[in-house]
């Protein structure tokens, strides 16, 4: 995973904006590893040093890479990075996969042992009823999107109530539940009401927060800033990521493109982000990628040195 020499100069070079123009109170800019691919397993070290070489000071993890809490505590020591937040699904997809159903109280032992104080849902929480194995030639994203949709409303108000239970025990061990969307999420239900407000209305504020992608909503048709400023303090982070014209859809579909180059008003939405008091700030994009990803990670932190 090399970076051209030119890249890492241009995103270095936009770290150093004039004093005058430079925020009275600087924001740390944190990457979600998953933009950076399933590779990441294999040379952690490697890629971590070149995150913290782009200037970023955060890390989200998007897995646990088969390492303990304590090695990827020490991973990010070594870098000089930081991991507040950590994705952790409810099911057990994949085998040997971290997931809640190791337990609440393990995973709140992996978050200290990393030293994040987040654990956040990324994938939609499937009912017993919905899950099922892919049919035959059928991708794993339409998989998901196929389940999401044959949810109920009472099914999503289950779904809120697993997330505080979890959330009870977390808050026992001093760390967080969050829940990521996608735009599966909000496909209107047969009675009109749209699925992430039953979710997140089944919530206990206390206990759950939300991590908002920017992206997902947007391909769902959503206006970020109006979104950000309508649930408020509940989003305590976002996924920082761009699209390119995409058709409204609730299919797990969207022209990802570098930060910046897209279609996304991103002054209008930081300023609702700052207005609310959002803490993590976490770039990230979806394959494909016109340039090694790396680079596109300094292409995404030099965008956010300029105008975060």
């Amino acid at each position: 995973m090399n970076m051209s020499r030119r890249v890492m100069l241009a995103a270095m070079g936009s770290v150093a904006l004039p004093l005058a123009a430079r925020p009275k109170r600087a924001r740390k800019i944190g990457i979600q590893l998953y933009m950076l691919g399933d590779d990441v397993g294999k040379t952690l070290d490697a890629t971590l040093d070149q995150v913290a070489k782009i200037g970023f000071r955060e890390v989200e993890l998007p897995q646990t890479y088969g390492r303990t809490g304590a090695q990827l505590a020490a991973a990010m020591r070594q870098s000089g990075l930081t991991c507040p937040s950590i994705h952790v699904s409810l099911q057990a997809f994949f085998p040997g996969a971290t997931s809640f159903a190791d337990g609440a109280d393990k995973i709140a032992e992996l978050a200290n042992a990393i030293g994040a104080r987040n654990v956040v849902v990324p994938l939609m929480p499937f009912s017993a009823r919905v899950m099922r194995k892919p049919n035959p030639g059928e991708d794993f994203r339409a998989l998901l999107s196929s389940m999401t949709h044959a949810m109920t409303g009472d099914e999503w108000k289950q779904a809120g109530d697993t997330l505080n239970q979890h959330g009870k025990t977390l808050a026992k061990h001093g760390v967080r539940i969050g829940y990521h969307n996608h735009n599966v999420e909000f496909n209107p239900l047969a009675d009109g009401r749209i699925p992430y407000d039953v979710l997140v209305a089944a919530t206990d504020p206390s206990l759950v927060d939300l991590e908002f992608d920017i992206g997902w909503g947007g391909a769902a048709g959503l206006d970020p800033a109006a979104f950000i400023r309508r649930y408020g303090k509940r989003i305590t982070q976002l996924h920082i990521k761009d699209m390119g014209e995409t058709p409204k859809n609730f299919a797990l579909q969207v022209n990802s493109v570098d930060l910046g180059k897209g279609v996304l008003d991103w002054p209008t939405i930081l300023k609702a982000a700052r207005d609310v008091g959002v803490k993590h700030y976490f770039v990230e994009q979806e394959p494909p990628f016109v340039r090694p990803r790396i680079e596109s990670a300094a292409v995404a932190h030099g965008f956010m040195a300029r105008v975060l």
